[in-house]
């Protein structure tokens, strides 16, 4: 009762006394689902890329739009989101420069655009009209 001696696969049965979850984000439905409290809460995370996209995903961007002119609204909005980013974070730890140089552009993908690619359109609205 309570100890694990096996795991049942596909493949057969291996025994063990330890079983690793590995499901990331899915950890606690998977738990769940084994009878296990996996006390792990997803959140939400900033991504900054430091490389160029592969071209398969930069051909799907459709709009490129500076936003260097609300970058410090937008690192404040960071700062305010204590569930999804610690004060401690280095991205809220960038000088103002780099931190612009960072997150300053935002790129979107309009489905269904003709549009593909570089050169990419700058106003996100301009399908609207």
């Amino acid at each position: 009762g309570g100890e694990i001696t096996a795991v049942e696969t596909d493949a057969g049965r291996i025994r063990t006394s330890t079983v690793i979850c590995a499901a990331g984000a899915w950890s606690r439905s998977i738990g769940d689902m084994a009878g296990v409290s996996l006390p792990v809460d997803p959140l939400r995370r900033q991504i900054l890329i430091t490389e160029a996209l592969p071209a398969d995903l930069a051909a799907d961007i459709t709009h490129a739009v500076d936003v260097t002119g609300v970058v410090a609204e937008k690192k404040a909005a960071m700062a305010a989101h204590a569930s999804q980013i610690t004060e401690d974070s280095i991205f809220l730890a960038l000088p103002d420069d780099a931190f612009a140089m960072a997150f300053g552009q935002e790129w979107y993908v309009h489905y269904g655009s003709s549009q593909q690619g570089a050169p990419y359109l700058d106003d996100i609205y301009a399908v609207l009209d």
